[in-house]
C-alpha cells in the first residue's frame, strides 16, 4: 500500500523575503565608495586646517588625537545612513532607477555639510 506524500508547491509556500537580497545590493554599491569618501573628507579637513593653521595650532596634542578618531568613527557612523536612504529605493518598483536616484540622494546626504 502505498501513501501519498504530499508535494509542497510553490504557490503553497510564502514568498522569500527580499531583504537580504537588498542588503546584499546596498552592501555592494554603498561600500566600495567608502574609501573614497573617506579619502574626500580628509582632503577637507586638510585644506580646512592650512586655511587656518594658526586656529589649530594649540590643538595639535596627542590628548586630542581620540577626539579625532572618534569624530573619524563618527563620519563612518554616518555614512552607514545611505543604507537608509537606499532601501527604500531598490524596494520601489523603480529598479535600475533607484539605485541611481539612491546613489545622488547618498551622495548629497554625505557631502551636504561641505556646502
Amino acid at each position: 500500500m502505498e501513501t501519498s506524500h504530499p508535494t509542497s508547491s510553490p504557490l503553497s509556500q510564502p514568498p522569500a523575503s527580499p531583504l537580504p537580497a537588498v542588503w546584499s545590493d546596498a552592501i555592494g554599491f554603498w561600500e566600495p565608495r567608502r574609501l573614497p569618501y573617506n579619502l574626500v573628507l580628509a582632503a577637507v579637513v586638510l585644506v580646512w586646517l592650512m586655511a587656518t593653521w594658526p586656529h589649530f595650532l594649540p590643538a595639535f596634542r596627542l590628548s586630542n588625537l581620540l577626539r579625532l578618531a572618534v569624530l573619524g568613527l563618527i563620519a563612518n557612523v554616518l555614512y552607514c545612513a545611505t543604507y537608509f536612504v537606499d532601501l527604500p529605493f531598490q524596494l520601489s518598483s523603480l529598479g535600475a532607477a533607484g539605485d541611481l536616484a539612491a546613489g545622488f540622494s547618498g551622495s548629497w546626504g554625505c557631502f551636504s555639510p561641505f556646502f
